[in-house]
């Protein structure tokens, strides 16, 4: 989560090497099933995990006020991460990023749960298996547009999760495809979410205004 990890890189870095590796993180973008979103409702951009970063922090604990704490577990295949279920995971206070670990893999052997289980236990049996509701597309748009013989097409979606009662969900998300085969980033995405379905409506509205110009045919 590219945007996030940048904010927690430490004072000792400067600002172009915050923006170097900001950069760098952005070349490493997946697709995810799942969206984690900060406070402002701003999903993050979801990065392959092929790398192991050192941080610290000042504690670590796997109960709250509200008992032991649960976090989706997600999997990774094929370039997309997917939601697996909830898990019993601990949570981290003022974490900050020291540095990346080239000599370390991304593997349980050099990264895995055992570095967690080493200073606390994890509740086996606060585990919580969630029964994920099929989301439902609300408004999806397409358009198409030729020019010097190379095809573009983009695509508006939004759709609601059914899944907001779990509160790891947002309750619905716009996505926007902007696909061109004479580009060299030839596909770009976009995600933008909301609690309210007023507000996810005027964005679509926007985005498709902002988006379509003359010459651009709906199909």
């Amino acid at each position: 989560m590219s945007t996030y990890f940048l904010t927690k890189v430490g004072n000792g870095y400067s600002e172009d090497e915050r923006i170097k590796l900001l950069k760098e993180l952005e070349k490493k973008k997946v697709d995810s099933g799942y969206i984690e979103v900060s406070g402002s409702n701003v999903a993050f951009t979801m990065v392959a995990p092929n790398q192991v970063v050192e941080f610290s922090c000042l504690d670590v604990f796997g109960e709250n006020s509200k008992g032991a704490i649960s976090k989706m577990c997600l999997s990774y295949k094929d370039g997309t991460y997917t939601a697996m279920g909830k898990q019993p995971m601990a949570s981290v206070i003022s974490p900050v990023y020291v540095k990346m670990r080239t000599d370390k893999k991304p593997n349980t052997d050099d990264a895995g749960l055992s570095q967690i289980t080493k200073i606390i236990s994890l509740d086996k049996n606060a585990a919580e298996k969630v029964d994920l509701k099929k989301s439902e597309i609300l408004s999806r748009e397409v358009y198409v547009k030729q020019s010097k013989g190379t095809k573009m097409v983009r695509k508006f979606m939004v759709w609601k999760t059914n899944k907001e009662a779990t509160g790891e969900y947002p309750a619905y998300v716009y996505h926007y495809t902007d696909f061109s085969a004479g580009r060299a980033e030839m596909l770009k995405k976009e995600i933008k979410v909301s609690d309210s379905k007023k507000q996810i409506e005027e964005i679509f509205a926007a985005e498709v205004l902002k988006n379509v110009k003359k010459g651009w045919e709906k199909v």
